[in-house]
């Protein structure tokens, strides 16, 4: 947190700063501070900005800027197309898996398939359960 207000306060003195050199620039009506530098920057945003106006001529004519628009259009079209394949083929693996697991699942002895086996084997008769009720009420 020390290293954020210190961060806070240097930005906030060269804020001030900057802004007090401006005012100044301003009130003087010429550049004080780094003319030369500045001077090169703005050369260097002129330069940039005169290329850009002629690339914005050609790229920004209606007819270009449609086909660009047609392209992206035919594009993302074409990729719905296949998301939508591919989801159709997905869906029907998964039923196709689905259907599948029923059958296996049901044909298949599984562990509790032999519990209830082994309980129907080893079950008392009713008259070893009547014996067992007896002979545990007369203990």
């Amino acid at each position: 947190m020390l290293i954020s207000l210190y961060i806070m306060a240097v930005s906030g003195v060269l804020s001030l700063i900057l802004f007090f050199i401006y005012k100044a620039e301003a009130a003087k009506g010429k550049r004080i501070f780094l003319v030369n530098f500045r001077k090169y920057l703005d050369l260097q945003i002129e330069k940039r900005g005169q290329g850009w106006r002629v690339w914005k001529k050609y790229f920004g004519a209606s007819s270009f800027r449609l086909f660009l628009h047609y392209l992206l259009h035919q594009g993302l079209s074409a990729s719905l197309f296949i998301i939508n394949f591919l989801e159709r083929r997905l869906n029907n693996l998964r039923h196709k898996n689905k259907i599948i697991a029923k059958v296996v699942s049901s044909d298949s002895e599984n562990h509790l398939h032999h519990i209830a086996e082994h309980k129907k084997s080893t079950a008392l008769s009713d008259e070893e359960k009547e014996d067992r009720k007896e002979r545990s009420m007369n203990d």
